[in-house]
């Protein structure tokens, strides 16, 4: 065999191990958005938040939040690749709805699901929301507090190892002072948690958007 043969060899036998390799999942929070006793619309790839009272706006990178509109208005943003992007024009405001479910007393746990899967988690985990993105990766929506009303809202990417069990490989705080509302798929990739966080006298519609990369195999 020609010294040719065998670096073609060679790079059949890297490529056919590369492409045997799991993906390396990532989970990136593009924005978030916080409507006082707001409404939420979501469509595809787009979220607007209407509120007759103030509306915040999460810088990703350096999650900090900005005054985006005092009494009143809407805000919205649209997803395109990994970025999202502020829009000039909203949803219409007859989409738009309240969060129908909350969990202020932190009740919900479904991680007798699959108890497998909860043991890659902190063992206080109260597992809110369980969305499967291919056979081997599934995403989290969970809290560690114990507290009621207002607690720790995280969302972390769980994948199966290959010799057995789970692991998490990648998870983020979406907000450590509310209460989980919900979750909502858009377009592939692109997730929204609900939560509903209180300030005072008033209550804060929050919605949390991320992408997850690392999705193509397996489905």
């Amino acid at each position: 065999m020609s010294q040719q043969s065998v670096w073609a060899m060679f790079f059949i036998v890297v490529s056919v191990f590369l492409a045997a390799q799991p993906v390396q999942p990532h989970l990136k929070r593009l924005v978030g958005i916080a409507a006082e006793d707001g409404v939420v619309a979501i469509d595809g790839n787009m979220v607007s938040v209407f509120s007759v009272g103030n509306i915040r706006v999460q810088d990703a990178e350096q999650l900090q939040w900005k005054l985006a509109h005092k009494k009143g208005g809407a805000v919205s943003f649209r997803a395109e690749g990994t970025g999202w992007y502020e829009q000039r024009s909203a949803l219409p405001i007859s989409t738009a709805h309240s969060f129908a479910f909350c969990d202020p007393l932190n009740q919900v746990d479904l991680g007798s699901v699959n108890e497998n899967l909860r043991s890659a988690l902190p063992a206080e985990a109260r597992v809110k929301s369980l969305i499967r993105v291919r056979s081997d990766l599934n995403l989290v929506v969970y809290s560690v507090s114990r507290k009621t009303v207002s607690y720790d809202v995280r969302v972390g990417l769980v994948q199966s190892k290959v010799a057995g069990g789970y692991s998490l490989v990648v998870d983020d705080l979406a907000t450590d002072s509310g209460n989980f509302c919900g979750v909502q798929q858009g377009e592939e990739g692109l997730v929204f948690v609900f939560v509903d966080e209180p300030a005072g006298s008033s209550d804060f519609s929050a919605v949390y958007a991320y992408t997850i990369d690392g999705r193509s195999q397996g489905h």
